[in-house]
């Protein structure tokens, strides 16, 4: 994994201000539980490509990881925006408003919303469902 951030790394100075030079080296560090560089790198790369899907979703994994669940539900309705049918983000994001320790962002009844869409677009063949 070392030598994958190094060469993200050497991606990211030859191209700065390119959303995928931001969104690897962030991924790579979120795996590598650096939470807080990931958040760093994943940031940057939703505001230079706010529709970024993958980049929304690797940093509201990592705000999770560095204990930000609020956070991490604004770019996990972000993914929902820009793929509203997509059964991992419906699960994943069901999940987190059913157990999120945070009042303002558990909501019982948009997780069952979620998890049933879930269910119903995977009709049932998906075991990421049934985590939600």
């Amino acid at each position: 994994m070392d030598k994958a951030i190094e060469h993200y790394q050497k991606t990211l100075r030859a191209q700065p201000e390119h959303a995928l030079a931001h969104c690897n080296p962030g991924y790579a560090q979120l795996l590598k539980g650096n939470s807080n560089d990931s958040v760093v790198h994943l940031q940057k790369a939703v505001v230079l490509e706010p529709n970024f899907l993958q980049a929304h979703y690797h940093l509201a994994t990592a705000l999770i990881q560095a204990g930000k669940p609020a956070d991490a539900a604004i770019h996990y309705r972000e993914t929902l925006r820009l793929q509203p049918d997509n059964v991992e983000i419906l699960a994943t994001v069901a999940w987190l408003l059913a157990t999120c320790p945070v009042d303002s962002v558990r909501n019982g009844a948009q997780a069952v919303e979620f998890a049933r869409r879930a269910a119903q677009l995977s009709e049932g063949h998906d075991v990421m469902v049934l985590r939600a």
